[in-house]
C-alpha cells in the first residue's frame, strides 16, 4: 500500500461538506458491504459531501456482544463457526477490499475514512484507512 503526505495545499481556511455515516455493514459478508459503502459513498457525494467518514470497522462488522462461544479454556462449535465466518470476512492488506475502498474515494472525487477488520498474525484487528480524492491510501492506524 503506498503512503505519503497529505498535501492540503495553501494554510488558507476551507469549508466543506462532511458526511458521518451512521449506517450498519452487512455482518460477515464483505462483498455485500463493500457494494453498501460505494452505495453510500455516492449518496453522500451527490449530496455535496467532500469527506465521508464511516464507523469503526465497518467491513465486514463489529462484532460488539459477541464471544464466539469462548469462556475460559472452551469454546463451542457455535462458537467456533463465528469466528470462521468472522475471519473469512476479513480484510486482506492489501488487497482487493482495500482497492475497492481506493475506487470508491476516486469514482465520487471525495476523501474516505472507513474501519475493517483485518486478518494479520493470526488475529484480528481494526484499523482505519483514509482515501485521498485520487484513490490512493494515504494513512492507516491499527490498534
Amino acid at each position: 500500500m503506498e503512503k505519503r503526505e497529505l498535501d492540503l495545499g495553501a494554510a488558507e481556511t476551507q469549508r466543506f461538506k462532511v458526511a458521518v455515516v451512521q449506517a450498519a455493514s452487512v455482518a460477515f459478508h464483505r462483498e455485500r458491504t463493500l457494494e453498501k459503502v460505494h452505495r453510500l459513498t455516492r449518496e453522500a457525494a451527490e449530496s455535496g459531501a467532500r469527506l465521508v467518514v464511516f464507523p469503526e470497522a465497518f467491513v465486514s462488522a463489529y462484532p460488539r456482544g459477541m464471544d464466539f462461544g469462548a469462556v475460559v479454556g472452551a469454546r463451542t462449535e457455535k462458537g467456533r463457526e463465528d469466528f470462521r465466518r468472522y475471519w473469512e470476512s476479513s480484510v486482506e492488506v492489501p488487497g482487493p477490499a482495500v482497492e475497492s475502498l481506493g475506487t470508491a474515494a476516486r469514482d465520487n472525487r471525495i476523501f474516505l475514512v472507513i474501519g475493517w477488520s483485518s486478518e494479520m498474525e493470526a488475529r484480528c484487528i481494526a484499523p482505519s484507512c483514509s482515501s485521498e480524492r485520487t484513490g490512493v491510501t494515504w494513512a492507516s492506524i491499527e490498534k
